[in-house]
């Protein structure tokens, strides 16, 4: 009868560490065309992010606009905000 390995705690180091290896753009092409799933994580996911609703600004001709996104900009105290000109009067 054949042995089953012991179940190991998720975090429980391997008996033998593997050394890094350097992952470059033709290693991820690989593992996809190989079907591996790749975990990542991007600089983006820490960053800030303020999502504009363009719909109603126009930075070229109404300076204005392009100030008030700068503000809104500088004032941004979380991780993802909303920025919305609203209706005209």
């Amino acid at each position: 009868m054949a042995s089953v390995p012991e179940a190991k705690p998720y975090g429980t180091p391997s008996a033998a560490p593997v050394a890094p290896s350097r992952v470059t753009v033709t290693t991820l092409a690989k593992m996809a065309a190989e079907g591996q799933r790749i975990a990542m994580l991007t600089a983006y996911d820490e960053a800030p992010l303020l999502i504009v609703n363009s719909e109603r600004l126009n930075f070229v001709d109404n300076p204005a606009h392009l100030d008030l996104l700068l503000a809104r900009i500088a004032s941004m105290r979380s991780r993802r905000e909303f920025f919305n000109l609203g209706q005209h009067a």
